[in-house]
């Protein structure tokens, strides 16, 4: 399904385009990463098939890695907000927390990391300041479990929040 969405079609009687089979690989790669596997590997193996000349099957092979949780966030250059108050706007890439294994959270979803920080900017402007940015994250690895299954990250990131511009009051309005 995803394949269709973004116009990639595999068909049994077409030719084998490697160009095709690198954007596969891409779609796949995007699918882990969405499920917290940033580490995923995809590779193809081409064999030929008896009964004809030149068929071939084609199998994609993922190894998933480590699934990257995220046990810290930190924010740089933030002094009007505090790292509390700024990680509450974020909706998707929160550190893992009490209820986590029932909401899926604490996993690290780099797609969604543009939203989150688009809800962090959003905040600043309501408070007044409407040239506040921030940064893509710097990821630290902290550790990895013994089994290999989890990486434990801290996410740094760099916010500029810019002058704070208070609203003008028509003075007419309030004066009546």
């Amino acid at each position: 399904e995803k394949l269709k969405e973004v116009g990639i079609q595999l068909r049994l009687d077409s030719f084998l385009d490697q160009g095709t089979v690198r954007r596969v690989e891409g779609v796949l790669r995007e699918m882990m990463a969405e499920k917290g596997y940033q580490a995923a590997e995809v590779t193809h193996k081409i064999t030929p098939v008896g009964g004809g000349p030149k068929l071939v099957n084609i199998t994609f092979q993922i190894a998933e890695g480590p699934k990257v949780q995220i046990r810290d966030i930190e924010f740089v250059g933030n002094t009007a907000m505090g790292d509390g108050t700024l990680q509450r706007k974020m909706k998707e890439n929160k550190p893992r927390g009490f209820l986590s294994f029932i909401t899926g959270g604490g996993t690290f979803k780099e797609a969604s990391f543009e939203e989150d920080a688009d809800k962090i900017v959003e905040h600043y402007r309501n408070k007044g300041y409407i040239t506040a940015r921030v940064g893509q994250p710097e990821i630290r690895v902290l550790e990895d479990t013994p089994d290999g299954e989890k990486r434990w990250i801290q996410l740094r990131i760099p916010v500029t929040e810019g002058e704070r511009y208070l609203k003008i009051i028509d003075f007419w309005t309030h004066a009546r």
